[in-house]
């Protein structure tokens, strides 16, 4: 199987990652290609549910809010220094644990 531009982007930004640790980045555990040529990340299970369903459910205060945009803006600021751009930042890629620990 030929690797394509996405499949290598996706490598490269799983093993710069892996460096990162901080605690509203989930943390990735390996990386690699299947042996039929797919690629795999493994990454830390968070038990919570994504912001998106908060959002739909309306299960957000305007303090509660602040406290996810302070911390997805803590993650985000980590990874940009690091040199890695996070291409698909929503709510359904930001997940809120039963510990109100915040995942990007």
């Amino acid at each position: 199987m030929r690797k394509n531009e996405p499949h290598l982007r996706l490598l490269r930004e799983a093993r710069a990652v892996s460096q990162i640790n901080h605690p509203n980045i989930a943390t990735v555990y390996d990386y690699g290609e299947t042996a039929d040529g797919h690629p795999f990340i493994v990454m830390e299970y968070v038990d919570g549910e994504p912001l998106s369903k908060l959002i739909e459910r309306k299960a957000l205060t305007i303090k509660g809010t602040v406290e996810i945009i302070g911390a997805v803006a803590a993650a985000l600021s980590e990874a940009h220094r690091r040199g890695i751009i996070h291409r698909d930042i929503k709510p359904s890629n930001i997940i809120l644990s039963h510990r109100d620990e915040v995942k990007v």
